[in-house]
C-alpha cells in the first residue's frame, strides 16, 4: 500500500513539475534546436537548394538568445554571484566534458592535437579566439555567458532600459553596423546582445497574448523579403554577412516567437505530449552541443551507408543517446559538493585513469606522441601534487628507496623504450599508507570505462577491427575479432584485469562470478583467446574453492611467491631442450602454442638470452612469454633483480588471499603473454611497488580485511 501511495505521489510531483513549465516556451526551444540541426545538415549537404536554405534555418541561435532574455526579464535574483556561478556551471560543465572527449577523440583519429584549445574553452573564449575544427558551433556559449554577465547591470538600470528601449536599440544597431563593416564576429556580437535585450524588454513591457495575430506573420514575411533582396544585391559582403542577416533574423525571431507563443500558450496538450516535449526541452542544450560532431569531421555518421535516410536515422539515435549521456555526466558533476569531496581521492583517481587511458591508446596501436607524452606528464604532475599533500607523512627512508627504484626504472625505460614501469612507482607513492584496495577499485572503473569505450568506438568504425583467423578444430577457420584492440588477445587480457580489480577491490560476489562468466564466454567466442579463457576459468575456480577450502589458501600463500623463478627456469630449460626435439614433436608443440615455441627458440639461438644487460633494439618477432621477456630485455643481471623483487614482494603479501589469487592468474597468464607485465592495466605491480617503498603499510601487513 505504501509503495502504491509513493508511486502516485511521485507521478503527481512529476506532472506538477511539467505543468509548472511554460509549454509554449518549451515548444519554441525545441523548435530552435531543430532549426540549428537542420541548418547544419543543410550546410553539409551537396544539394544546392538545401545549401541555400541553411541561411534561413540558422535563426535557431537567435531564438535561443531571445528566449534567455525573455525568461530572465523579470526574474527575481537574490544573490547574483550565486546565480551567475550556477548558470556558468550549467553552461560550461557540459562544454568541458564534451570538448575534452572531442579533442582527444579527433586527435586520436587525425593525429593532430590542439593544446591551446583547452585553455580557450576553459575560459569560454572560443567566440573571440577561435574554436577547434568541427566544433565551431560552441561559440554560442561565449555569447550567452556574456548576456548573463550583463543581466545584473540590466536589472540595476531596468527602468531606464525599458523606458528608453527604442533609442538604445537604435544606438546598438548603429554601433553594430559600423563595427560589422570591419569585423563580422564583433559586429554580430552586438546584434546577439540586442536580441537578448529585446527578449528582456518583451517580458517587461509586451503582453504577447494580446498582440494582433497578423503582426508576427508580417514580421516573418518582411524579414524573409529583405533577406532575399539583401542576398541578391549584397551577397558575399560584410554588409550582408553582418547587418542584413542579423537584422532580418531578429525580425523573424520576434515574429516566430510571438506566433508560436500565442498558438501554444493556452494549448491543452495530453500528458504524453507534455512529457515528450519536456524531455526534448531538457535535452535541447546537450543535443546542441553534441550533434555537430556527428554531421562533419572524422566522427561523422552521415556517410556510414549510401542511403541518406538510414544515415539520418543513425544520426538522430546516436545524437539523442550522446546528449543523454552528457546530461547524466553533467548532473553528476554539478551535484558534487566540493566541500565534501576528498581532493586526494580525486587526484588519485585521475592519476590512475590517465595511466589506464595511456595503455588503451597503445592497445589501439596508437603511437602519436602528441597525446601519449602529455598523458605521461599529466600522470607525473598528479603524482607530484599528491606528494606535496602527503610529504609530511612520508618517511625519509622511504623517499630514498623511491629514488633508488626510480633510478632503476629509468634504466628499464631506456632498455624497453617504454615508460610502463614508471607508473607503478607513481601510484605507490601517491597511495602511500593507503589501502591498496582503493587502487584496485579505481583501476576497475577506469578499465571498465576504457573497455566499453573501445567497443563503442569499434562499433561505429572509428577504431579498426584488427581481425585475425585461427584454425581451431578439423581445419575449421574461425575469425578472431579484435573489437578495436590491435591484438585479438588483448580483448580477454583487459577483460580479465577488470574482473581481477573488481574482485580484489570489492571482494567476492556470486553475481560477479556469474556476470564475468557470461560476458567472458561471449568475448571468447569473438576473439578465441585460449590463454584468456583458461585464465578466466582458473580465476573463477580459485575464487569459489578458496572460500570453502582454507587449506588451499595456505598452499597458495606458499607457492605463489616462489612460482616466478621456478617457471622461469622451466621455460628456459624447455626452450633449450626444444632444439633437440624431432620435427614432428616440435611441430605439434609449436602448433599447440600458436608458434610461440618457434620464436622462443629463435631468440635463444640468436644468443639474446645470454646477454648480461639485455638487448636494446626493438623486437622484430613476437615474444609472448612473461618469463623470457625480462631475460631478453633486462639481461641475466636485470632478470635476477626482477625475480628477486617479484618473489620478495609476493612473499610480503602472502597473507592476503585475494592478492595471491590475482598473482597466480598473472603468473599463469604470463605463460602465453608478455603483456601482463605492463603496469597500465596490472594493478598488482603497483601494490608490489607499495611493499618496496613502504613495507610498514598497515593495510598490506594485516592481509584481507573484507572477504565476505
Amino acid at each position: 500500500m505504501k509503495s502504491e501511495i509513493s508511486k502516485k505521489t511521485t507521478t503527481i510531483k512529476e506532472t506538477d513539475s511539467i505543468n509548472a513549465k511554460d509549454f509554449a516556451i518549451q515548444i519554441i526551444r525545441v523548435l530552435a534546436m531543430l532549426f540549428v540541426i537542420i541548418c547544419h545538415l543543410c550546410n553539409d549537404s551537396t544539394n544546392y537548394i538545401l545549401c541555400t536554405l541553411k541561411q534561413f534555418f540558422n535563426i535557431g541561435v537567435f531564438i535561443f538568445i531571445f528566449i534567455s532574455g525573455f525568461l530572465y526579464g523579470n526574474k527575481k535574483i537574490d544573490i547574483y554571484s550565486k546565480w551567475l556561478f550556477n548558470r556558468f556551471k550549467r553552461i560550461m560543465v557540459p562544454i568541458y566534458i564534451f570538448i575534452s572527449f572531442f579533442i582527444f577523440a579527433t586527435a586520436f583519429i587525425t593525429e593532430i592535437f590542439h593544446y591551446k584549445y583547452f585553455l580557450i574553452y576553459l575560459f569560454d573564449l572560443q567566440y573571440f579566439l577561435g574554436s577547434v575544427k568541427n566544433a565551431g558551433h560552441l561559440w554560442f556559449c561565449s555569447v550567452i555567458v556574456i548576456c548573463y554577465l550583463l543581466l545584473p547591470l540590466m536589472n540595476k538600470y531596468k527602468k531606464t532600459l525599458i523606458s528608453n528601449f527604442y533609442p538604445i536599440s537604435i544606438l546598438i544597431i548603429t554601433i553594430s553596423c559600423l563595427v560589422g563593416l570591419v569585423s563580422k564576429s564583433y559586429g554580430l556580437l552586438g546584434f546577439y546582445l540586442l536580441t537578448f535585450y529585446i527578449g528582456y524588454f518583451f517580458k517587461n513591457s509586451i503582453n504577447i497574448v494580446k498582440v494582433k495575430s497578423f503582426i508576427p506573420i508580417i514580421l516573418i514575411i518582411i524579414g524573409l523579403i529583405f533577406r532575399i533582396i539583401g542576398k541578391f544585391l549584397f551577397d558575399n559582403t560584410l554588409l550582408y554577412g553582418t547587418t542584413i542577416t542579423a537584422l532580418t533574423h531578429i525580425m523573424m525571431t520576434i515574429g516566430i516567437f510571438i506566433f508560436i507563443y500565442k498558438l501554444f500558450c493556452n494549448f491543452k496538450a495530453s500528458n504524453v505530449v507534455k512529457k515528450m516535449i519536456n524531455y526534448f526541452d531538457e535535452l535541447s542544450y546537450f543535443i546542441y552541443i553534441v550533434h555537430y560532431m556527428f554531421i562533419v569531421g572524422p566522427i561523422s555518421v552521415m556517410n556510414i551507408t549510401n542511403n541518406f535516410l538510414i544515415n539520418l536515422a543513425i544520426f538522430i539515435i546516436i545524437t539523442i543517446m550522446s546528449a543523454y549521456v552528457l546530461k547524466i555526466c553533467t548532473n553528476m558533476l554539478c551535484s558534487i559538493n566540493l566541500r565534501k569531496i576528498n581532493l586526494i581521492n580525486l587526484l588519485q583517481f585521475l592519476e590512475i585513469f590517465t595511466i589506464v587511458i595511456y595503455k588503451f591508446l597503445l592497445a589501439y596501436n596508437y603511437r602519436n606522441n602528441l597525446i601519449l607524452y602529455p598523458l605521461i606528464v599529466i600522470a607525473g604532475m598528479l603524482c607530484l601534487i599528491i606528494f606535496v599533500f602527503k610529504m609530511k607523512d612520508i618517511r625519509k627512508r622511504d623517499l630514498v628507496i623511491f629514488g633508488i627504484l626510480m633510478l632503476l626504472t629509468l634504466i628499464t625505460v631506456y632498455l624497453l623504450i617504454s615508460v610502463n614501469f614508471v607508473f607503478p612507482l607513481f601510484i605507490a607513492l601517491s597511495f602511500y599508507n593507503n589501502d591498496p584496495k582503493k587502487i584496485a577499485k579505481m583501476y576497475f572503473w577506469s578499465l571498465l570505462f576504457g573497455f566499453i569505450l573501445t567497443l563503442v568506438l569499434n562499433s561505429i568504425n572509428i577504431l579498426p577491427d584488427h581481425n585475425a583467423s585461427r584454425i581451431v578444430i578439423a581445419n575449421v577457420v574461425h575469425i578472431r575479432y579484435g573489437l578495436g584492440f590491435m591484438n585479438t588477445n588483448f580483448v580477454l587480457l583487459y577483460y580479465i584485469f577488470i574482473c581481477l580489480s573488481y574482485y580484489y577491490g570489492y571482494g567476492y560476489s556470486s553475481k560477479m562470478v556469474v556476470i564475468s562468466s557470461f560476458f567472458g564466454i561471449i568475448l571468447y567466442l569473438l576473439c578465441f583467446s585460449r590463454t584468456g579463457i583458461m585464465c578466466l576459468v582458473l580465476f573463477e575456480l580459485l575464487v569459489i574453492i578458496t572460500r570453502k577450502k582454507n587449506m588451499f589458501v595456505k598452499i597458495l600463500s606458499k607457492i605463489v611467491p616462489f612460482l616466478y623463478p621456478v617457471i622461469c627456469v622451466f621455460m628456459i630449460t624447455f626452450t633449450i631442450l626444444s632444439e633437440f626435439f624431432d620435427e614432428s614433436t616440435f611441430a605439434q608443440l609449436n602448433s599447440f602454442l600458436s608458434g610461440r615455441l618457434y620464436y622462443n627458440l629463435k631468440f635463444y639461438q640468436m644468443g639474446y638470452f645470454q646477454s648480461l644487460f639485455g638487448i636494446k633494439e626493438r623486437l622484430t618477432m613476437p615474444l609472448d612469454n612473461y618469463y623470457l621477456y625480462p631475460l631478453l630485455k633486462f639481461g641475466i643481471i636485470g632478470c635476477i633483480i626482477y625475480i628477486f623483487n617479484n618473489s620478495f614482494t609476493l612473499f610480503k603479501l602472502r597473507q592476503n588471499k585475494s592478492l595471491m589469487i590475482v598473482g597466480l592468474i598473472v603468473l599463469f597468464y604470463g605463460l602465453g603473454e608478455s603483456n601482463v607485465v605492463v603496469s597500465s592495466i596490472n594493478f598488482m605491480l603497483s601494490i608490489q611497488a607499495m611493499v618496496l617503498i613502504n613495507s610498514a603499510n598497515k593495510y598490506l601487513l594485516k592481509g584481507d580485511v573484507d572477504e565476505t
